[in-house]
């Protein structure tokens, strides 16, 4: 039941109270004993006491109604505003999802640098082909050597390594004297022979065609010709 069904519920019940009210009075007016008119009169002032009380009461009805229509509309508004606070955060946090995605590609950039520049910086000379002397900071290494007031280089008496010679694979080539030289009267032999080798590489190339006949199936149009592998 509503609350506007239940106030015409009790307007009906004292328009026919009053009703009856008046008929009572005109009734009272000496139809009935003195005992039975006073009987009546409490029940018409218990009836009309009855009548505050639900008036009471629907007034009170009436205001919690307007409280709660009130209620209503604030909560309305409220859930509007809380509707446009979720939008902005969602905003918000596709924002800083998609600045994270970032943050983590950088990262993982950032990463692979530091490990270039960390394998970079621990490089030398004994786990890579870089020679010492490449290195940006290299420790110099010390020298307990006393100095001896010598010429660098090797000392007179020292025996010269050269490289061990090959053998010929061709004839010695004997190179004549420059007329210059055997003209020069100041210029003698002393009888001994300097030779240099000269050492030649050669790459061969062979190429050799091998040439067969094609044939070809009617019924399948595939391709046939003598295997290439017996020319090997």
């Amino acid at each position: 039941m509503t609350l506007q069904e239940a106030h015409e519920i009790q307007r009906r019940e004292l328009i026919s109270l009053r009703a009856e009210n008046k008929r009572l009075q005109k009734q009272t007016s000496g139809l009935f004993p003195v005992e039975e008119k006073e009987s009546l009169e409490r029940r018409i002032r218990h009836l009309e006491q009855v009548i505050k009380t639900n008036n009471r009461r629907y007034d009170s009805a009436r205001e919690q109604w307007r409280f709660s229509e009130y209620r209503s509309r604030d909560l309305e508004i409220e859930n509007l505003r809380l509707k446009e606070q979720v939008s902005v955060l969602t905003s918000e946090n596709e924002s800083l999802r998609i600045r994270l995605e970032k943050a983590e590609e950088e990262i993982l950039m950032l990463n692979g640098t530091n490990k270039k520049l960390e394998k970079k910086v621990n490089t030398n000379f004994e786990n890579s082909s870089l020679p010492s002397s490449a290195l940006p900071f290299r420790k110099k290494i010390p020298n307990n050597r006393k100095p001896t007031g010598k010429k660098q280089g090797a000392q007179p008496g020292h025996k010269a390594h050269t490289a061990s010679r090959l053998t010929p694979t061709k004839e010695p080539i004997y190179l004549p004297a420059p007329k210059s030289l055997v003209a020069n009267p100041d210029i003698y032999p002393t009888g001994k022979c300097i030779t240099k080798q000269l050492i030649d590489i050669q790459i061969l190339i062979n190429v050799q065609d091998y040439i067969a006949d094609e044939y070809r199936n009617r019924i399948t149009g595939s391709r046939l010709h003598a295997p290439f592998c017996q020319a090997k």
